[in-house]
């Protein structure tokens, strides 16, 4: 999810070229924070909280222009349909309690549990959004390709995750040290935190692994050590 997030946040922001977004960030799977992101030496952070206090969510303008599209079912992006509206709006409401960072968008369902709910359905749940637009155009473009030979490039179209892993392969083979997001053995890199914790933090990636970024102590509530905390 932090790709996708990064992603949202170039497009907010207006940058195209969105590799040259740096940014650190802590947490395990599914559970963290963005510390700082930068664009070619220029801090964003305070940029992008201007920009989500003033929209209350987290999603580019060209998204919101289309108001009916928002919430709803049909055309357009898909990042404003549904609950991925819900949370892209969750950004907005955890940092107006937490406003030195960006936190990753699964925290919605850790600590906004209530709100998830009341606008949820049980009748409609994510799964069946899902099975509705990615999983049904991927089985559309299965069944075209099996009958027509014709491969629909947006159905079949790696997406983020595909470029990501694919660098990550040419790191590993080349030895290029560049800088990504993974999740490895701790050893010290986030003081707080367990040793042999499994944490999601950037390293710079060679043939021998990763190199992890090391950290500071970390702030927010996370660490589950009461005295370790700032």
């Amino acid at each position: 999810m932090p790709i996708a997030i990064i992603n949202v946040v170039a497009a907010a922001m207006g940058i195209k070229d969105k590799k040259n977004i740096v940014y650190d960030y802590y947490g395990l799977n599914y559970f963290g924070w963005f510390t700082s992101i930068e664009y070619k030496g220029e801090d964003l952070m305070s940029k992008l909280r201007d920009y989500i206090m003033e929209h209350e969510i987290l999603l580019p303008a060209a998204y919101l222009a289309d108001k009916k599209a928002l919430t709803g079912s049909g055309e357009g992006n898909r990042h404003t349909k549904g609950s991925w509206y819900y949370v892209w709006k969750g950004v907005y409401e955890i940092m107006k309690n937490f406003p030195d960072t960006l936190p990753n968008t699964y925290l919605n369902y850790y600590l906004q549990q209530k709100e998830f709910v009341e606008h949820s359905s049980a009748d409609h749940t994510r799964a069946n959004e899902v099975m509705e637009t990615r999983e049904k155009n991927l089985f559309d473009g299965i069944d075209k390709y099996l009958a027509t030979g014709e491969i629909t490039e947006d159905v079949f179209y790696a997406g983020s995750h595909g470029d990501w892993i694919a660098d990550l392969a040419i790191a590993l083979k080349n030895d290029t040290k560049a800088r990504f997001l993974v999740i490895t053995e701790n050893r010290g890199a986030l003081p707080n935190m367990p040793y042999d914790a499994m944490v999601e933090v950037p390293a710079y990636i060679g043939k021998k692994g990763p190199e992890v970024i090391a950290q500071d102590n970390i702030s927010i509530p996370f660490s589950g050590r009461e005295g370790d905390r700032k």
